[in-house]
């Protein structure tokens, strides 16, 4: 692999630092597509690096560092590349039988190109072959993530190259380039768009559904499906064209690799006849990719008879009486709880009548408040009751601070509401910092949205052994969280560990919380 990229390079005019898109014939139109992000996309939790190699014909170190809010790329050993050595990080389409169908559409990089040095110079161009070099990027690069697109794509790409090379231009070898930064290209976050157009593969076992007469109250389907392209993702089942069961998206799913979802589900779930009147219907079965192709199966109608509750039984009430939910959060005594971001929080609750009936099969709205000035109540969610009047329901993980009501009126009894929950969802940010000499550079994104208009401001802290954290640095992100900077230290102690992190400060533009980040440790040279 090595070898066929180096020659690849060769056949260019001179060396560049490339991104190198290898197309092979045409593909026919594509039913649906689905995306794959791969380490820390701006608005998306970190992922990782996923199906992203690193080849070369010299030896470079590969880097990841997605996990700690970084990026992916390599490191190139005494910071000197020769005219005849290559690095790249690339990526290539499934050639697998099983996988052949999955097509490249599109390919967003957030990379930080740090270009500078000494010698010949580096660039970074878009390449495919057949057409002319595109120049994205020129020395000193950026300190700071920067989106390169590629646009979508009416050919099938095979592969994609982001390519290092020493660019002599027109000058004889040998010669060099000698970087100043011993990581030139760093990815911070890939997003590929991918499509297939292949059916998933879904069959009915059984369930309670499924039984001969009439059915009621809640009951069950248990199924099998697979897709070996982008996966599992949907599974929904259907009376006449109402959805009573839906679940969705399939656990496991990642979408940090070409199968987005899991190849094979065979599971169980639930069907509450209560969301149909009484009736005959057509019952289908539904199964979804990550794609969006969907495998349509019809089973045998059924006869939906559900009893209407007597008089004063747990599921009804007299007219005007009233209904009460008590809600919690879990792991909280109190209605107020500070989570990291992207914990999962659940609520549990209960819903009966005031004469402590509990209501069964009973909906339940989730309505949310972001802590923004002027944000309204929206509904988020919703649940159904159980049997006893329990029910419980997962919050979006990666929401904003937020006040959090439960509310009841299906027109049984009047309408009531839960307590406020209050739901305080403390800011995330990714911090690097390096030393050199007295140089401190530092850089990093506030990865919670939204963002105020004019930025959000962050603090930067330091602390030698045995002192207190210490303010050194006040600054804004720009509109996407970005910062970066540089800070000179005073005096120079040899052999000292200093530690360094970022505050994000809560403001009132801003729906989270304070945040604190980990300390990087930097050792004074």
């Amino acid at each position: 692999m090595s070898r066929i990229r180096s020659r690849a390079i060769r056949a260019l005019s001179t060396g560049v630092m490339l991104l190198v898109l290898s197309l092979s014939g045409a593909e026919s139109a594509r039913a649906g597509s689905y995306v794959m992000r791969n380490c820390n996309v701006p608005g998306y939790p970190s992922a990782p690096v996923g199906p992203w190699r690193t080849g070369a014909n010299s030896q470079p170190f590969w880097m990841n560092a997605c996990s700690r809010g970084g990026g992916f790329g390599f490191a190139i050993p005494g910071r000197t590349l020769e005219w005849q050595d290559a690095a790249a990080l690339f990526i290539e389409r499934p050639t697998d039988e099983a996988r052949s169908a999955i097509a490249l559409q599109r390919v967003r990089v957030w990379a930080i190109t740090r270009l500078t040095g000494t010698g010949y110079a580096l660039f970074v161009t878009a390449w495919r072959p057949g057409q002319p070099a595109v120049r994205v990027a020129d020395p000193p690069g950026s300190n700071a993530a920067t989106l390169y697109d590629t646009g979508p794509w009416t050919d099938n790409p095979k592969s994609l190259a982001v390519t290092l090379h020493c660019d002599g231009v027109f000058v004889p070898p040998p010669y060099s380039c000698n970087l100043h930064d011993e990581m030139p290209l760093e990815i911070q976050g890939a997003e590929v768009t991918l499509s297939e157009d292949v059916v998933p593969v879904a069959s009915v076992l059984g369930g309670t559904m499924l039984a001969a007469g009439t059915v009621g109250g809640v009951r069950s389907v248990r199924y099998a499906a697979t897709d070996r392209e982008s996966g599992v993702e949907r599974i929904e089942v259907a009376l006449g064209d109402a959805v009573v069961a839906a679940r969705g998206p399939t656990a496991g799913c990642t979408y940090a690799d070409f199968t987005a979802c899991p190849v094979t589900v065979e599971d169980e779930i639930a069907v509450d006849t209560g969301q149909v009147a009484n009736g005959r219907y057509p019952m289908s079965m539904r199964v979804y990719d990550a794609a969006g192709n969907r495998q349509v199966i019809q089973l045998p109608a059924v006869e939906v008879r559900n009893v209407v509750p007597a008089q004063g039984s747990p599921t009804s009430a007299g007219a005007g009486e009233k209904a009460q939910i008590t809600a919690r959060l879990v792991g909280s005594t109190r209605s107020t709880m500070t989570v990291p971001y992207g914990r999962r929080v659940i609520i549990r609750g209960h819903l009966a009548t005031a004469s402590k009936q509990a209501l069964a099969r009973a909906r339940v709205d989730v309505l949310e408040r972001p802590f923004r000035t002027g944000a309204r109540e929206v509904a988020a969610s919703s649940t159904v009751t159980r049997t006893d009047g329990t029910f419980s329901v997962p919050l979006a993980r990666y929401g904003p601070s937020r006040t959090v009501r439960l509310t009841y009126g299906d027109g049984r009894l009047e309408r009531a509401a839960s307590r406020p929950l209050k739901l305080r969802v403390r800011a995330a940010s990714s911090f690097r910092a390096t030393l050199r000499g007295t140089l401190v550079r530092f850089g990093g994104r506030v990865r919670t949205l939204p963002l105020p208009a004019a930025g959000k401001r962050i603090v930067l802290q330091g602390r030698a052994p045995g002192f207190a954290w210490s303010s050194f640095a006040a600054l804004r992100t720009d509109r996407r969280g970005r910062f970066a900077g540089r800070y000179r230290l005073p005096v120079r102690r040899a052999g000292v560990k200093l530690q360094v992190r970022v505050v994000v400060p809560a403001e009132r533009a801003y729906p989270y919380a304070s945040y604190s980040g980990r300390p990087v440790v930097l050792r004074v040279r």
